[in-house]
């Protein structure tokens, strides 16, 4: 009678050799498989509890209690972390904390990978903190810049004859800027321009540092994304991989 393994002159093993055998490698393979968190943002989050809140009230989950979880889960026995975005609507301000917590958690050994159905300027920046950026496949990019609108009403005030006196003082100060003028003065320009230009270089540190990019790499990527499928914004270089 042949069994396997025989032509290497090993004896047969019973079934019951062969059961202890396959849990003793089930267990082995259990603790060898990596440990991953998961945390789904969806929508916005309040920062807080709002103190007028009704006892029992106050939401489930706050931007707060993300970044402390997260902080928490970095310093945990884990091997890995997915941050799943669902529509997330979050500043700048809000992705540069999470982005914290995440480089926290890169320092401490923990891979991080960030995974959308769909990409935007928040999700994309988020993505550039951890190691990659996972999307949909057939999802969709999009990194338009920045953009501002501006409403000046002193005309249309004049359509029905009203006109606003305001009393200014000192040139870079705007408070009767929309009031009292038909266009933003050579200072309110000034100002604004400075402050679009500032956050514009912010987002730019993001993504070049995050997705390993100079400056010229980084304007074929928005040139190519400022509408962009999958396949596009992975041969940009500001998605790492699709999945089904």
């Amino acid at each position: 009678r042949a069994w396997p393994g025989a032509a290497c002159g090993r004896p047969p093993v019973s079934a019951a050799q062969a059961t202890a055998r396959a849990g003793t490698a089930n267990v082995a393979a259990a603790a060898q498989a990596p440990r991953v968190g998961v945390f789904e943002i969806e929508d916005s989050l309040e920062e807080l509890p709002s103190p007028f809140a009704f006892p029992g009230m106050e939401p489930d989950v706050t931007f707060r209690r993300v970044v402390a979880a997260l902080r928490d889960a970095s310093r945990d026995t884990l091997d890995a972390l997915v941050l799943r975005l669902k529509d997330a609507a979050l500043n700048t301000t809000q992705v540069e904390e999470l982005g914290a917590a995440i480089r926290a958690a890169r320092n401490n050994g923990v891979r991080v990978s960030v995974f959308a159905e769909n990409y935007g300027p928040a999700e994309l920046l988020l993505a550039s903190f951890a190691d990659e950026a996972l999307i949909q496949s057939g999802g969709g990019v999009s990194l338009p810049g920045l953009y501002m609108e501006e409403m000046f009403l002193a005309d249309t005030l004049a359509w029905i004859g009203v006109k606003a006196e305001m009393i200014q003082i000192g040139d870079y100060k705007g408070a009767a800027e929309q009031m009292s003028n038909s266009k933003p003065s050579p200072q309110w320009d000034q100002n604004i321009s400075a402050l679009l230009d500032s956050m514009y270089e912010n987002q730019r540190s993001i993504l070049k540092a995050g997705r390993e990019m100079d400056d010229a790499e980084l304007d074929r990527a928005m040139e190519t994304a400022w509408f962009a499928d999958a396949d596009q914004a992975q041969a940009a270089g500001l998605i790492d991989a699709q999945l089904e």
